[in-house]
Protein backbone atom coordinates (compact mmCIF):
# COMPACT_ATOMS: atom_id res chain seq x y z
CA UNK A 1 0.00 0.00 0.00
CA UNK A 2 1.36 3.57 -1.07
CA UNK A 3 1.08 6.85 0.88
CA UNK A 4 1.00 10.50 -0.57
CA UNK A 5 4.10 11.29 1.10
CA UNK A 6 6.35 8.32 -0.76
CA UNK A 7 5.99 5.41 1.97
CA UNK A 8 4.82 1.96 1.48
CA UNK A 9 3.11 -0.20 3.69
CA UNK A 10 3.67 -3.97 3.42
CA UNK A 11 0.71 -5.76 5.76
CA UNK A 12 0.14 -8.95 6.93
CA UNK A 13 -3.79 -9.78 5.84
CA UNK A 14 -3.68 -13.05 7.84
CA UNK A 15 -2.64 -11.10 11.26
CA UNK A 16 -5.16 -8.25 11.36
CA UNK A 17 -2.85 -5.81 9.00
CA UNK A 18 0.05 -5.44 11.10
CA UNK A 19 2.99 -3.85 9.34
CA UNK A 20 5.41 -6.26 8.01
CA UNK A 21 7.54 -3.06 6.84
CA UNK A 22 7.35 0.54 6.09
CA UNK A 23 9.65 2.01 3.67
CA UNK A 24 10.28 5.41 1.51
CA UNK A 25 10.18 5.21 -2.03
CA UNK A 26 12.91 8.09 -1.61
CA UNK A 27 15.25 6.10 0.40
CA UNK A 28 15.07 8.49 3.29
CA UNK A 29 13.22 7.86 6.33
CA UNK A 30 9.62 7.29 6.32
CA UNK A 31 6.94 10.09 7.17
CA UNK A 32 4.74 7.79 9.32
CA UNK A 33 4.72 8.27 12.77
CA UNK A 34 7.80 7.05 13.59
CA UNK A 35 9.63 9.66 11.18
CA UNK A 36 12.60 11.62 12.69
CA UNK A 37 10.56 14.33 10.37
CA UNK A 38 6.87 14.51 11.80
CA UNK A 39 5.55 15.09 15.24
CA UNK A 40 2.20 14.43 16.46
CA UNK A 41 1.72 16.53 19.11
CA UNK A 42 -1.77 15.27 21.34
CA UNK A 43 -4.34 17.11 21.11
CA UNK A 44 -3.46 18.52 17.20
CA UNK A 45 -5.33 16.96 14.32
CA UNK A 46 -2.50 17.31 12.40
CA UNK A 47 1.04 16.52 12.43
CA UNK A 48 3.78 18.99 12.09
CA UNK A 49 6.93 19.09 9.92
CA UNK A 50 10.93 19.45 11.95
CA UNK A 51 13.29 20.72 9.77
CA UNK A 52 11.48 19.86 6.41
CA UNK A 53 9.07 20.62 4.23
CA UNK A 54 6.32 23.70 4.44
CA UNK A 55 3.05 24.26 5.97
CA UNK A 56 2.45 21.49 9.07
CA UNK A 57 2.88 17.59 8.24
CA UNK A 58 3.28 17.96 4.27
CA UNK A 59 6.58 16.29 2.65
CA UNK A 60 9.31 18.27 1.10
CA UNK A 61 8.31 19.40 -2.47
CA UNK A 62 11.12 17.66 -4.24
CA UNK A 63 10.80 14.66 -2.19
CA UNK A 64 8.79 11.22 -4.54
CA UNK A 65 5.45 10.79 -3.69
CA UNK A 66 2.59 8.41 -4.35
CA UNK A 67 -0.99 8.91 -5.91
CA UNK A 68 -1.87 5.92 -6.70
CA UNK A 69 -1.34 2.22 -6.60
CA UNK A 70 1.55 0.12 -7.42
CA UNK A 71 1.82 -2.82 -9.54
CA UNK A 72 3.68 -6.38 -8.38
CA UNK A 73 5.45 -9.44 -9.85
CA UNK A 74 6.67 -12.43 -7.64
CA UNK A 75 9.52 -10.48 -6.37
CA UNK A 76 8.47 -6.81 -6.76
CA UNK A 77 6.40 -4.40 -5.93
CA UNK A 78 6.48 -1.29 -8.43
CA UNK A 79 4.86 2.51 -7.71
CA UNK A 80 5.21 5.39 -10.07
CA UNK A 81 6.61 8.01 -8.43
CA UNK A 82 5.68 12.04 -8.89
CA UNK A 83 9.04 13.39 -9.25
CA UNK A 84 9.42 10.91 -12.49
CA UNK A 85 10.12 7.39 -12.44
CA UNK A 86 9.17 3.96 -11.03
CA UNK A 87 10.07 3.07 -7.68
CA UNK A 88 11.27 -1.08 -7.55
CA UNK A 89 11.07 -2.30 -4.01
CA UNK A 90 11.51 -5.78 -2.74
CA UNK A 91 8.14 -7.36 -1.59
CA UNK A 92 10.26 -9.37 0.95
CA UNK A 93 11.77 -6.18 2.93
CA UNK A 94 11.03 -3.12 0.99
CA UNK A 95 14.20 -2.57 0.17
CA UNK A 96 14.31 -0.46 -2.94
CA UNK A 97 16.35 -2.19 -5.56
CA UNK A 98 15.52 -0.12 -8.04
CA UNK A 99 14.94 3.57 -9.11
CA UNK A 100 14.21 4.31 -13.26
CA UNK A 101 13.63 7.95 -14.13
CA UNK A 102 12.16 8.85 -16.52
CA UNK A 103 12.86 11.92 -18.77
CA UNK A 104 10.55 13.89 -21.33
CA UNK A 105 12.13 14.10 -25.09
CA UNK A 106 13.41 17.40 -24.14
CA UNK A 107 15.00 16.06 -21.13
CA UNK A 108 12.51 17.52 -18.55
CA UNK A 109 11.60 14.87 -15.76
CA UNK A 110 8.36 13.62 -16.12
CA UNK A 111 6.20 12.99 -13.06
CA UNK A 112 4.21 9.61 -12.73
CA UNK A 113 1.55 10.07 -9.97
CA UNK A 114 -1.01 7.73 -12.15
CA UNK A 115 -1.26 4.16 -11.03
CA UNK A 116 1.27 1.46 -12.15
CA UNK A 117 0.18 -1.68 -13.95
CA UNK A 118 2.43 -4.37 -15.75
CA UNK A 119 2.22 -7.75 -17.45
CA UNK A 120 5.47 -10.14 -17.09
CA UNK A 121 8.68 -8.46 -17.74
CA UNK A 122 6.90 -5.24 -18.29
CA UNK A 123 5.51 -1.89 -15.80
CA UNK A 124 3.29 0.60 -17.73
CA UNK A 125 3.16 4.36 -15.90
CA UNK A 126 1.20 7.33 -16.95
CA UNK A 127 3.61 10.37 -17.23
CA UNK A 128 2.46 14.08 -16.89
CA UNK A 129 3.12 14.54 -20.20
CA UNK A 130 -0.06 12.53 -21.42
CA UNK A 131 2.81 9.62 -22.89
CA UNK A 132 2.53 5.97 -21.10
CA UNK A 133 5.67 4.42 -21.00
CA UNK A 134 6.49 0.97 -20.69
CA UNK A 135 9.57 0.16 -18.15
CA UNK A 136 11.53 -3.51 -17.96
CA UNK A 137 11.50 -4.82 -14.86
CA UNK A 138 14.10 -7.28 -15.44
CA UNK A 139 16.68 -3.45 -16.10
CA UNK A 140 16.10 0.39 -15.87
CA UNK A 141 15.49 0.43 -19.64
Amino acid sequence: MGTKPGDVLALDPDNGGKVVWRVSVSGEPPIGVASPYMRFPPGNAAPTTVGRGAGGGQADVGRPGLMWGGAADEQHVYFGVTTGGVAALRLTDGKRVRMTRLTAAEGAPVGTGAPAGGIPGVVFVGGSDGAVRAVSTRTDA
